[in-house]
């Protein structure tokens, strides 16, 4: 579980991820803090759940980071078994770098 926060602090340092381009990084623990913000069917929409090998967001592999942007109906999700490289790449593609 750290190494998926230490990986959202990092992007955080590095880039503009709260929202100042209107593109957001979230990263939860476990699925009752996603549902705290958001519908459990939105969630799994935008962030097409099923692409990770699963029905919905009780089986994923938690903890987990997300890309979105503001309008957009669909966003980037990482489990924990993403790689750094891979996050971190798709960071520099998606986020305004500071």
């Amino acid at each position: 579980m750290q190494l998926m926060n230490n990986i959202a602090e990092k992007i955080r340092e590095n880039f503009y991820v709260d929202g100042e381009n209107g593109k957001y990084l979230e990263y939860y623990e476990n699925k009752d803090e996603i549902l705290e913000g958001m519908d459990r069917e939105v969630f799994e929409n935008k962030f097409d759940v099923n692409v990770h090998r699963t029905s919905d967001i009780d089986a994923l592999n938690y903890p987990i980071i997300t890309f979105d942007s503001e309008g957009s109906p669909d966003g980037h999700l990482f489990d924990k078994h993403s790689t750094y490289d891979d996050i971190y790449k798709e960071a520099k593609d998606f986020f305004l770098k500071k």
